[in-house]
């Protein structure tokens, strides 16, 4: 599956490329996302995307001539996963943020399910955008647990309650 997403931050190249950094250390603060970071190592993602699905992935970055773009690529785990995030100064106080997210997923019965239900493509989707929103603030809100929904089964006149 083929994600591209283009967006602009009202801010330099530079302070967009020192975000971009800053971010990557909070990944972790995503909903349904578990860093696990070492030195040296390929970053480890843990990965929950709803509808049962549950994934990891060790990325690692690329060696790249331009200090402007970054590549990266799985190396194991259970999604396949190459992407390129591109940076462009449209103005000195307008950068264009380009990311080409090219994955697979690993297990055949979980490829199907997210085939049937794009459950995957909406998860990538709800961190992007939580990501742009952290670029464009410069405020890294770190996840709040979400209240659970559950139905009583009891009569006709059901209600809702929250789980604790």
């Amino acid at each position: 599956m083929l994600i591209q997403k283009i967006f602009h931050v009202c801010q330099s190249l530079d302070e967009t490329q020192k975000r971009l950094v800053e971010i990557g250390h909070h990944l972790g603060s995503l909903d349904g996302v578990k860093l696990c970071a070492e030195e040296n190592q390929p970053t480890h993602l843990e990965l929950a995307a709803g509808n049962g699905f549950h994934a990891h992935v060790h990325l690692e970055q690329l060696p790249c001539e331009d200090a402007d773009q970054i590549l990266f690529r799985s190396v194991d785990g259970d999604i396949e996963v190459t992407g390129l995030l591109e940076l462009f100064a449209i103005r000195a106080d307008l950068t264009e943020v380009q990311l080409t997210l090219d994955y697979a997923l690993g297990e055949s019965g979980q490829g199907l399910l997210d085939v049937a239900t794009t459950s995957f493509d909406r998860f990538v989707n709800r961190q992007l955008r939580t990501v742009k929103a952290w670029l464009a603030t410069g405020v890294v809100e770190l996840r709040a647990p979400r209240e659970r929904r559950l139905r009583s089964r009891m009569g006709a006149n059901r209600q809702w309650q929250f789980a604790h």
